[in-house]
């Protein structure tokens, strides 16, 4: 009874963290261990209600990439380091996911801030984040 606990509250985590979590995010936010984390994800992910990508060693929640050419990265002019992904499952449809990334200390990539956005809009979201930008732009440069 116990497993299926865990097993409800790992998933309910991860559902949390939508743009996708490695394990010890995971373990911060059920408080269970890491082993515990481990083993469950292992489990969720053969049974395919958790995705997980190897190369980040990041898990989503029923999400796989749509196309292999929907994950990309890309470095802006300042420097600032983003990741996008056009991931997707059966219940919440498919998502545009930018994440920014920095390296930690020690070298491995961390996702320092992400959103989700359902692919369907984000043509007309990033048009009127344009839009609204610009105006910003505009206005505090302004006499």
């Amino acid at each position: 009874m116990k497993t299926r606990a865990n097993t409800e509250l790992i998933k309910d985590a991860l559902a949390e963290l939508r743009t996708g979590a490695r394990i010890s995010d995971v373990v911060k936010l059920t408080g269970l261990s890491d082993h515990i984390v481990k083993r469950h994800l292992t489990w969720l992910t053969a049974i395919r209600e958790v995705y997980y990508e190897e190369r980040t060693g990041v898990y989503y929640p029923n999400d796989k990439l749509e196309h292999p050419n929907g994950d990309t990265s890309f470095t802006t002019a300042e420097g600032r380091a983003y990741r996008l992904q056009i991931t997707g499952n059966k219940l919440t449809g498919v998502y545009a996911v930018v994440q920014e990334i920095s390296k930690g200390s020690d070298g491995i990539p961390r996702v320092q801030g992400a959103i989700a956005l359902p692919l369907n809009e984000a043509s007309h979201i990033l048009e009127e984040l344009s839009r609204a930008a610009q105006q910003i732009y505009n206005v505090s440069l302004a006499p």
